[in-house]
C-alpha cells in the first residue's frame, strides 16, 4: 500500500470494504463514460473523449497489475496516466468554454 495513490482504495482496503468498492467503481465508470459519449456523441470533442476514456480505462488496468509488479517506477508512471487524462479533460473544457464565448 506504500506506493498506491489513491485515497478512496486505500479506505475500502483499510475498512475492508474492497468488493463493494470494486462493483462501486466499475458501475460508476461505466454509467459516466457512457453518459459521457452519449453526450458528446455529435460534438467535435468526441474522440477526446473516447482518448480520456481509453487513458483512463488503462490506467486502471495498470494501477490493478501494480499490485503484482511493486515497483515504484511503475507506479509513477501508473500515476502520470491518471494525470495526463486530467490535464486533457481540463484543456477540453477550456476549449469548450473558449468557443462558446466567441
Amino acid at each position: 500500500m506504500k506506493y498506491e495513490y489513491s485515497p478512496t482504495l486505500l479506505f475500502a482496503l483499510k475498512n475492508n470494504v474492497l468488493v463493494p468498492y470494486i462493483v462501486a467503481m466499475f458501475v460508476f465508470y461505466y454509467i459516466a463514460g457512457y453518459l459521457v459519449l452519449k453526450n458528446l456523441e455529435k460534438s467535435s470533442l468526441y474522440p477526446v473523449g473516447i482518448i480520456i476514456l481509453a487513458i483512463i480505462s488503462t490506467t486502471h488496468i495498470m494501477g490493478g497489475l501494480s499490485w503484482y509488479i511493486l515497483d515504484p517506477l511503475y507506479s509513477t508512471i501508473v500515476l502520470i496516466f491518471s494525470k495526463i487524462s486530467i490535464i486533457i479533460a481540463l484543456g477540453s473544457f477550456g476549449y469548450v468554454v473558449v468557443t462558446k464565448l466567441n
